[in-house]
């Protein structure tokens, strides 16, 4: 089978399927987490000093009334408490 392009719009059922036993994948995966990793630090610190301002998180109360909107940097502030 021809595989095109990727670009969007494009038909997907003119490309080769990229995994072709998915339970075999599935069965086989694995994350490669190292000992000491630590997400606060290396994930949310580093959106927050690199897109402080852009939208991380809104949390909604039960009855849907409040809504609270935090920036990446606001979510570093309370990681490092």
């Amino acid at each position: 089978m021809a595989v095109r392009g990727g670009g969007r719009g494009e038909n997907n059922r003119t490309k080769a399927p990229n995994c072709n036993d998915y339970g075999k994948a599935k069965r086989e995966f694995t994350w490669h987490v190292p000992t000491h990793y630590n997400f606060a630090r290396d994930v949310v610190d580093r959106w927050g000093q690199e897109q402080p301002n852009k939208l991380a998180l809104i949390s909604v109360n039960d009855e849907g009334t409040e809504a609270v909107r935090l920036t990446f940097a606001d979510l570093a502030l309370r990681s490092n408490r």
